[in-house]
Parts: C-alpha cells; sequence; structure tokens
C-alpha cells in the first residue's frame, strides 16, 4: 500500500521500449517462460531484485530497466517482497513448523547473505525441516534440481498454483512430506497471476487439504493507495502479454477469509511483524500469516 513516487504519465508503451530497440508490441505468441523474445515476469522480478543476467534473457533485462526507469517504485516494490519472504518463512517455523512448501518459488537468489534461501532459513529453526520447491516454470525447476533441492530433506516439483490438489498429491511431496503433520506454504506474489476465480480456488483448496496447524504466508499487491500507478504498472504487462491483477484490500481479506489470520493481520509488507524485525521503505504489496486451525481432512 504504497506512498511511494507517484509515477509520471507518460504513456505505457514507455514502459517496455528501450533505446535503441524497435517498438515491439505484444504480437498475440506464447506469453510464457519458454518465449525468450518476450519479458516473462519472474525472470524480470529476478533481474530488478538482484539477479543481474544469470536467469534472464536480452528481452528481460531490456524491459526491466524501462520499467525501472518509469516506475521506479515497482522495483523497490518487488525488492520489498522478496526482503519479506525471510519474515514470513521465519514467522512460519517459528509456529514450529517444519515441513514447507516454497510455491512460486522463483529463481535462486544472488544476494544469499541478505536474502537466503528457504532451506537454509528454515534450518535456522529447525536443523531437519524438509523443504519442496515448486514453480511452474520448467526452468526455474532446473535451476531448483542443481541450487535449491541439493540435499536430504529438499526436493523440487513442477506444479501450478491453479491446480493445488494435483500438487499435494504428486509422488515427490508425498514422499518428502508427512500430511499428517502440518505444512508451511511460502505464497509471496503468486495470486496476482491467477485470475479472481483461480486464486479463490487455491486458497480454499488450501485451506481444505492442508491438514491441521497448517499455515500460509501471503504476499499481494494492491492498487489502494496508488490506483494511478498500479493502473500504469498492469498496462505494462499487459503489453508483455502478462495479466497482472492487484486486488483491493476488501478483494484480499475475502481470499483469506477462510483462515485465520495471526497478528498483526494484513499490513504493507514493509510493516508486517515490523516490531519484531527491521522496517522497510513502503511497498505496494499487503502480507500476511494465516493458520488452519479447524479438522481438515488429508490430500490422498
Amino acid at each position: 500500500m504504497p506512498d511511494a513516487p507517484r509515477p509520471d504519465n507518460a504513456p505505457p508503451q514507455a514502459l517496455i521500449r528501450s533505446e535503441g530497440e524497435p517498438e515491439a508490441p505484444y504480437d498475440g505468441g506464447p506469453p510464457a517462460y519458454d518465449n525468450i523474445r518476450k519479458p516473462w515476469p519472474g525472470r524480470v522480478y529476478d533481474y530488478l531484485t538482484g539477479g543481474g543476467a544469470r536467469h534472464s534473457y536480452q528481452s528481460d533485462r531490456a524491459w526491466g530497466r524501462a520499467l525501472d526507469k518509469a516506475l521506479p517504485w515497482a522495483k523497490n516494490s518487488m525488492q520489498i517482497n522478496r526482503r519479506h519472504k525471510v519474515t514470513g518463512t521465519l514467522v512460519l517455523a517459528e509456529l514450529g513448523i517444519e515441513q514447507f512448501i516454497d510455491l512460486g518459488c522463483g529463481y535462486p537468489t544472488n544476494r544469499k547473505q541478505e536474502w537466503p534461501d528457504t532451506v537454509p532459513l528454515v534450518r535456522t529453526v529447525h536443523s531437519d525441516a524438509r523443504v519442496m520447491y515448486v514453480d511452474v516454470d520448467r526452468y526455474v525447476c532446473a535451476f531448483a534440481n542443481t541450487s535449491l533441492a541439493t540435499g536430504p530433506g529438499t526436493d523440487f516439483l513442477r506444479a501450478d498454483a491453479r491446480d493445488v490438489p494435483a500438487m499435494l498429491a504428486a509422488g515427490r511431496l508425498v514422499k518428502l512430506f508427512d500430511l499428517t503433520e502440518p505444512i508451511g506454504v511460502i505464497l509471496h506474489d503468486v495470486l496476482p497471476w491467477l485470475g479472481d476465480e483461480e486464486a479463490a480456488q487455491a486458497m480454499g483448496d488450501l485451506h481444505e487439504l492442508l491438514p491441521a496447524g497448517s499455515a500460509v504466508s501471503l504476499t499481494h499487491a494492491t492498487g489502494d493507495e496508488n490506483p494511478a500507478g498500479m493502473e500504469q504498472l498492469v498496462e505494462a504487462y499487459a503489453e508483455a502479454g502478462c495479466d497482472y491483477r492487484p486486488r483491493a484490500l476488501d478483494q484480499i481479506t475475502e481470499l483469506v477469509g477462510p483462515w485465520d489470520l495471526l497478528d498483526p493481520g494484513l499490513q504493507p509488507t514493509s510493516q508486517w511483524a515490523a516490531t519484531n524485525r527491521r522496517t522497510s521503505p513502503r511497498s505496494s504489496c499487503p502480507s500476511c500469516a494465516s493458520r488452519r486451525t479447524a479438522p481438515t481432512r488429508t490430500p490422498r
């Protein structure tokens, strides 16, 4: 919920064009991770949060630089979101949870001292914690296989957040986890890439199918405090062929409705649990941690 600098009023096309590059409006091709001629949000996110050229292509870096020039608050918001992964993950671990799904894990960070990956992070609390890295992007899964899930108690799974039952029934996950014990789910900046029904279904399925005592750490973009700036960001993504769906706070509240929110509830990402942890500049993503406390059935 930003009080970040307001963006200028340049036409949205300016956000996706870099110097020396011909204009390349979206041509109807697949806006997917395997179309390297188009920017892909996961690679752009990694580039703008310190990933450099390791996990990105020229199209991602050019678009990311143009986006940063036109809407610098967007990069700041991405970095706050990535930093909050440390806070959100530790909060789940401190609940006593010892097995985790990093859903939409993205590429491994290059800034491991500042933003540790999930396994070393949760093992500062539980030395034998188990982690399943999950992403729909097969390139991310390749990096997860070689750089993240590299030791006992870790694995990776290519799965889609839009099909939670299939993810929870996958053989790799069933083998790694005890599905009678609580599971922590890290769900950061995933739901804005899903349609309204898809996002509601994902949250509902997690609530229904995860064991009792499970918890979710959630971040989600909103334009409530900067609607004009967020509209420009949505239009920029649309021109790249990607549907980005920030939601109003009441919509996000509805998504987490079945869950029991942990204190301090739904708050700006940079301020969540600020009484216990370092604060940061405000971002456009509210965050929450929520727990499943009612009896639930175990997926089979």
